[in-house]
């Protein structure tokens, strides 16, 4: 759910990639990959995604 939010406004064919929504689609995969804990990827990789709003 949360990749389908992360990625409804990215556009790949106009050029213009966002790079924080692929960030946190690394660091949660990542995540969940290494601890396979799904509450951990789920709230790190929605953690994540806030800060990086704030920074962009």
């Amino acid at each position: 759910m949360l990749v389908f939010y992360c990625l409804k406004n990215v556009r790949i064919l106009s050029g213009t990639h966002d790079l924080p929504e692929f960030i946190i689609i690394a660091v949660t995969v990542i995540l969940h990959k290494g601890k396979r804990q799904l509450l951990l990827s789920i709230a790190g990789g929605t953690a994540c995604y806030m800060q990086l709003l704030h920074l962009f």
